[in-house]
């Protein structure tokens, strides 16, 4: 009798067919997080019926959707998959280096001509991340005193938006070194404020005095507070003193400013081994160390701490729930010290 667990040659094989088809009709919004039936209106704008019914006929047999008649619902496990459905665009936004991987192997590609969708990699980050968002932001408004935020990283805009959803009288500065990230944000930051308030632009968040530079004028007089969402493994370039150096950077341009990191940690082999069923870790990792992402251990990351020009004043540990207690992500409020030599 054959055994059938997580790691049959058909759950493996799964995710190349069930990944593409899971974020395509996400982003067209068959399914959305309100209802386990077909959104009938935007399915109305589907131009290739045949291509859709074979999709959700796949699904259908997968256990992702249930098939009654003529018509499609959402399992159980379908709409907990469609809810969290933006999980799946990041490492979809990858794509092309999987599809090219042969060619890659033997030399006959080059990993960095492989493309991200860079459209659908800002959609799957801003959407991700917003589960990480709402604790500190209520943490920062009853505790730091603050009227202007400089986002570094700003990719769409949605933390920028979640906190002007509750902090409505603030100048804001995005910063991202996608140009379209730029342009998104700034379209949806247009939405909560008036263009004078807002200051968005494309730039190197490492160069501290470049982007200090550009924004003390429009800052003059307000006291900022800093956030970097999953930023530190883009500039750490695999070195812990890299990052110091960074944050005291950031310290002696802005010495009163509080910062919040979110950040995600590279779990050891054991632990991703422990957590694989539950988890996208395994995939996240891969995609993050395949183009270069300097991604630090826990360990790492706490030794950011140490001789520090800030204290850590909160945090909050996501999805540490394995024998080693390590998390796969991060959030830290980081409080200046006073006169830090």
């Amino acid at each position: 009798m054959e055994i059938y667990d997580e790691k049959t040659p058909a759950h493996i094989l799964r995710g190349l067919y069930a990944t593409p088809i899971i974020c395509e009709l996400s982003k067209l919004g068959i399914f959305t997080k309100a209802s386990k039936k077909i959104n009938l209106s935007n399915k109305s704008k589907i131009k290739n019926n045949f291509v859709l019914n074979l999709c959700l006929d796949y699904l259908s047999n997968i256990g992702i959707v249930i098939k009654k008649s003529k018509n499609y619902e959402l399992s159980e496990m379908g709409y907990e998959i469609f809810r969290r459905s933006n999980s799946f665009f990041v490492p979809h936004s990858y794509r092309e280096v999987i599809l090219n991987l042969g060619k890659i192997l033997q030399n006959k590609k080059k990993l960095n001509s492989c493309k991200v969708d860079r459209n659908e990699n800002i959609l799957g980050s801003g959407l991700t991340h917003l589960r990480y968002f709402f604790q500190p932001i209520n943490y920062c408004n009853s505790k730091i005193d603050y009227d202007s935020l400089i986002d570094l990283g700003c990719g769409n805009g949605h933390f920028i938006n979640e906190v002007l959803k509750r902090k409505k009288k603030l100048k804001v500065v995005g910063i991202d070194l996608s140009e379209d990230s730029v342009k998104t944000c700034s379209k949806n930051i247009s939405k909560f404020i008036t263009k004078d308030k807002f200051k968005v632009f494309k730039g190197d968040i490492s160069k501290v005095k470049f982007w200090k530079n550009k924004t003390s004028n429009f800052l003059k007089g307000t006291q900022p507070l800093i956030s970097l969402w999953f930023m530190l493994h883009e500039i750490s370039n695999h070195k812990v003193k890299n990052l110091k150096q960074f944050l005291n950077q950031v310290y002696k341009n802005f010495p009163s400013s509080s910062l919040v990191i979110g950040e995600i940690v590279r779990l050891e082999d054991k632990i991703l081994n422990e957590i694989y069923n539950k988890s996208l870790m395994p995939e996240y990792l891969f995609f993050h160390k395949i183009s270069g992402q300097g991604i630090m251990s826990w360990k790492e990351y706490k030794a950011l701490l140490i001789d520090s020009p800030y204290t850590l004043e909160y945090k909050w540990l996501f999805d540490n729930a394995n024998k080693s207690k390590v998390p796969s992500a991060f959030v830290w409020i980081l409080k200046p010290k006073k006169n830090y030599a």
